[in-house]
């Protein structure tokens, strides 16, 4: 058991799982209660977009499409 020697352990070792159990079970709660923060964010970030914000991009996409229609559907570049 020292330096240099390797010690095979069997894939389901009893010696491992309740490290593995406890390890995994706690990088879970971590993971899953970041996701969790994370949703609020996005769901918080979502509700903040106002109206105008809304109205100013429909305006933007309908004005390069207009650029893209006129440009005969080729590549153009923005002056912006």
């Amino acid at each position: 058991m020292g330096y240099g020697i390797c010690v095979e352990w069997p894939p389901r070792s009893p010696d491992l799982n309740p490290l593995d159990s406890f390890l995994w079970g706690y990088i879970k709660q971590r993971v899953y209660a970041t996701l969790q923060e994370l949703r609020n964010r996005i769901t918080d970030a979502c509700a903040s977009v106002s109206p105008a914000m809304l109205h100013n991009v429909q305006r933007e996409v309908q004005s390069r499409v207009q650029m893209y229609i006129i440009a005969e559907e080729q590549h153009f570049e923005l002056d912006r």
